[in-house]
């Protein structure tokens, strides 16, 4: 937040040439890398008693074949104009030097200089001249101008760090820091640029990276309070927290959106002539006047949702893209859509109360609303909105016509109005699929190195990688995020599989998010509780077993159902229903579970068998099932969990009950089935099961596979049945099941169970064999590849083959053509066993 020029800082000192320094040259290296880019390195030299810069080694210097004209242009700017401008904040324009320039393709630092007397060498990047989509095609999407800021920030950084190479690399910082303060417009535009590596193709040092956002959000520089500061109509404190608002709306809209640009400038005024807007767009600057926030209380809604307004129309006509009407209607949608996102009683009243209008009683678009919210220049457009939002409202042809005919502007046709909607709708398919391709949001669902817990941390501190990128102590802003990222997955909707990860990884941490707030008794938790619960109930549309009919991962399936079934029953809780969970379980839910969906000591396993209810069954089980280990006779948090197998019957037998099926508790069933197997193959030291024990596990898991509804439980107790760890003719007769339900319809992860299963019973079956039982091991291997169906017989052979291979044995494929495979099955079973 600027209030006029700050003082001159000790790094901003008058501008001179660096001395040619006697004795060991000098260097300067820009903190940052950048990506390699197809395009020629090319060199530019200028000798001392030159005045310009000329290419070397081409005799065209500006052709580029094959590639944009606007590579060419930009080569001959940079050699005419741009390299003097940029190395004359080093070297003063008259400097007797000897410099020669190359620009380089590879994947190098962005900016390397070397003075060694009178000779100067710059080696700088391609993408610190030319957007890196340049060399293909021109994007709108990538701002030359905010380039070349940038370009003007990394010569300044050089400068400063040839004129003080002897300070420490901290505090050399702070000196650059220092003077991008004098000029602002160098510490955005790098934040621009750093904030966009998928479209710029610049990476920063992290700890560089982290000061430029930290003094930013120090000093907030794309805020200027000055007018407002000096009209003394508001104290210091008030004019600070409005400033303060902006720029947490601003970080909001920057993460959310990538046609945001750091660079945007919005100023605070005073007051304005009478009937002056609370807020506009003039030209590349928003002007907020905050005159009619003086003495409200509840200004915020107001002025985000006008900003909100401002700030998408500045996106849009950044982007270039649509013409001015269909930006302004498309900004007014997403206005209006924000206002009914509202809280009625309090948020939405906020509004009417500062715009000085009664409440309305009609339903749709408010026309006294839209003109406070976007400015009262916009009248006409106010009605194309309100009227073309009715009439796309109309199923039929006629009810549209008869919308149009009570229209008051009788002049335009339904061409225009289909006109306008199809240009508005192609619009914001055009900004959607920009957050798609470059999105930061987007980003973090789809990098597998941004887990559920870091999402998680981003609800409840707003940082990501440690890095403050969103506000979450406004409600307004908080909620938004939340819809963003209930509502992201949607975006992988062609992409099954990469739909199920996000799916998942979105659920997680919303379930951890939910349960940190609840353990940490934090005062939102109703209020976020209630939203999470409303927009899962009318934004979750995906069908999840199609998904897991594409995906057909058994183990990814299993994850996705455990999470999102419960996520779905708890949005379906009454208030009364949470406050008793909350009390009765949440509240005592060993932390390692609560914030990481983890089960990491024996006290945790005894806590979460203490606490578990049917309700919470399916993902309590999954958390119990990924810290079980299958055949292990040293993992403390197994035996522990073998210890508690008869609560674990116990309430399994609960779940598996016809109106609790819905509930997920059939994943305690794979636990059950485990600790079954480990206990007849002597794993499990600790526990003894009685045969009418084993019976009911039995019985548990064939009642899943008769289950017709419910398709996921199938796929639940074939798992099951495969950890039964044993080839007989009940696991077989399991599989034919299976088998047959895949085989009567496309239900590709069936057949996957099975392939999963066999997998399992070959391994265990082999690592289990008995010195003078090679015969009965041999039937049941041959049983696999031979006396079932063919889906058995092919991934019996395939684990075989990949088993041998891992255990050292030479040319497995040769002897698994043979019928008769008794010495490599009895060779294999003795090096696993070994």
């Amino acid at each position: 937040m600027r209030e006029g020029r700050r003082p001159e800082s000790k790094a901003a000192s008058e501008q001179q040439a660096v001395a040619a320094h006697a004795g060991s040259p000098m260097y300067a290296t820009y903190p940052a890398t950048a990506s390699s880019v197809d395009l020629p390195d090319i060199t530019f030299r200028r000798n001392r008693n030159e005045n310009s810069f000329t290419r070397i080694g081409t005799a065209d210097p500006f052709s580029f074949p094959g590639k944009d004209a606007t590579l060419s242009e930009a080569v001959r700017v940079l050699g005419e104009l741009r390299l003097k401008h940029l190395l004359a904040q080093i070297w003063s324009e008259g400097a007797p030097l000897d410099m020669t320039v190359r620009i380089i393709a590879r994947r190098t630092a962005l900016l390397k200089l070397r003075q060694d007397g009178e000779k100067v060498e710059v080696e700088a990047h391609w993408n610190l001249f030319i957007p890196y989509f340049y060399s293909i095609k021109k994007l709108p999407i990538a701002h030359s101008e905010n380039l070349e800021l940038f370009s003007s920030a990394v010569f300044r950084y050089s400068s400063l760090a040839m004129q003080h190479r002897k300070v420490p690399k901290s505090e050399l910082r702070d000196i650059v820091i220092d003077a991008y303060l004098d000029q602002p417009e160098l510490l955005l535009a790098s934040l621009d640029i750093f904030n966009k590596p998928n479209i710029y193709h610049i990476h920063p040092t992290g700890i560089w990276f982290d000061r430029i956002s930290a003094a930013n959000d120090e000093h907030r520089l794309e805020i200027d309070v000055s007018p407002a500061s000096a009209a003394g109509l508001v104290s210091p404190e008030w004019l600070e927290e409005v400033a303060g608002f902006i720029h947490k709306v601003a970080k909001s809209y920057a993460f959310r959106y990538v046609d945001y640009l750091w660079t945007q400038r919005y100023r605070v005024v005073p007051g304005g002539p009478p009937g002056a807007e609370m807020l506009e767009l003039q030209g590349k600057e928003i002007v907020i006047n905050v005159s009619p926030l003086i003495d409200q209380t509840q200004w915020k809604p107001a002025l985000y949702l006008s900003l909100g307004y401002a700030v998408m129309l500045a996106i849009l006509q950044s982007a270039g893209e649509g013409d001015r009407r269909e930006n302004v209607l498309l900004a007014m949608m997403k206005t209006w859509k924000r206002f009914i996102s509202f809280d009625e009683s309090v948020e939405r009243q906020s509004v009417w109360s500062l715009c000085g209008l009664p409440r309305p009683t009609e339903e749709g678009p408010s026309r006294h609303l839209l003109e406070c919210m976007t400015g009262r220049k916009s009248l006409e457009l106010v009605n194309d909105f309100i009227l073309l939002t009715d009439y796309s409202a109309q199923e039929t042809f006629g009810e549209r016509l008869k919308v149009l005919n009570e229209s008051p502007d009788g002049a335009k046709t339904g061409a225009y109005y289909e006109q306008l909607r199809s240009g508005i709708q192609n619009l914001n398919t055009t900004l959607m699929r920009s957050n798609i391709n470059y999105g930061k949001l987007i980003e973090v669902l789809r990098n597998d190195n941004i887990d559920h817990l870091q999402l998680a941390c981003l609800l409840r501190t707003g940082r990501l990688n440690g890095r403050s990128v969103a506000d979450v102590s406004e409600w307004l802003l908080l909620r938004t995020l939340l819809y963003d990222l209930i509502n992201a997955p949607k975006v992988f909707r062609n992409d099954y599989k990469m739909l199920l990860k996000v799916l998942t990884k979105v659920n997680k941490s919303l379930i951890v998010y939910v349960w940190s707030l609840t353990l940490d008794n934090d005062a939102r938790y109703e209020l976020v509780n209630a939203y999470i619960a409303n927009l899962i109930n009318d934004i979750f549309v995906f069908d999840r077993v199609k998904i897991y009919e594409i995906v057909a991962d058994p183990a990814e399936c299993l994850e996705a159902e455990a999470v999102t079934g419960y996520l779905l029953n708890w949005a379906g809780l009454s208030s009364e229903e949470w406050h008793s969970i909350s009390g009765a379980v949440l509240s005592r839910l060993p932390h390692n579970v609560a914030t990481h969906l983890s089960v990491q000591t024996t006290g945790d396993v005894d806590l979460l068998i203490r606490v578990m209810t049917t309700r919470a069954s399916g993902l309590i089980g999954f958390c119990l099932h990924q810290a079980y280990r299958w055949g292990s006779v040293t993992d403390e948090l197994t035996e522990r969990i073998r210890f508690h197998f008869r609560k674990i019957l116990k309430r399994a037998e609960k779940a598996m009950l016809p109106e609790n099926m819905i509930r997920g508790g059939a994943i305690l069933l794979l636990i059950l089935a485990q600790i079954v197997s480990d206990e007849r193959d002597g794993f499990a030291r600790n526990i003894e099961i009685t045969e009418r024990e084993r019976s009911a596990v039995l019985g548990l898991i064939k009642q899943c596979l008769h289950w017709d509804q419910r398709h996921f439980v199938l796929m639940v107790g074939g798992i099951a049945a495969g950890y039964m760890g044993s080839i007989d003719g009940w696991t077989l007769q399991q599989f034919d099941i299976l088998l047959g339900r895949y085989g009567g319809g496309d239900r590709v992860v069936l057949r996957s169970v099975v392939q999963f299963d066999v997998e399992k019973l070959i391994e265990r079956t082999l690592l289990t064999a008995r010195a003078g039982h090679e015969d009965e091991l041999f039937r049941k291997i041959q049983l696999l590849r031979f006396g079932v169906d063919p889906v058995v017989s092919d991934q019996a052979n395939k684990v075989l083959g990949a088993m041998a291979s891992r255990y050292g044995m030479a040319s497995p494929e040769a002897l698994l053509k043979k019928k008769d495979i008794r010495e490599l099955v009895l060779e294999l079973s003795k090096r696993m066993r070994a």
